[in-house]
């Protein structure tokens, strides 16, 4: 039986531009943590940055105002 060890594999979109790349399993085990914690704070930025957008949006605040006038 042939044992095939896989090392990293890059994939790139149509212009070459490097969008992921495979791991063992054992590689990605050391990194998985800081990659959740990347992406949690990439969702609350964007959390962030919506709300700020919302903060801008005159029918937003129109709505929000109609139902707490307070």
């Amino acid at each position: 039986m042939t044992t095939i060890t896989l090392k990293r594999q890059f994939i790139t979109d149509a212009t070459g531009q490097p969008v992921g790349v495979i791991v063992p399993l054992e590689e990605f085990a050391l990194v998985e943590t800081l990659l959740r914690q990347q992406q949690t704070v990439a969702g609350e930025a964007e959390k962030i940055a919506q709300m700020e957008q919302a903060g801008q949006d005159r029918l937003f605040m129109a709505d929000l105002l109609e139902l707490n006038p307070y």
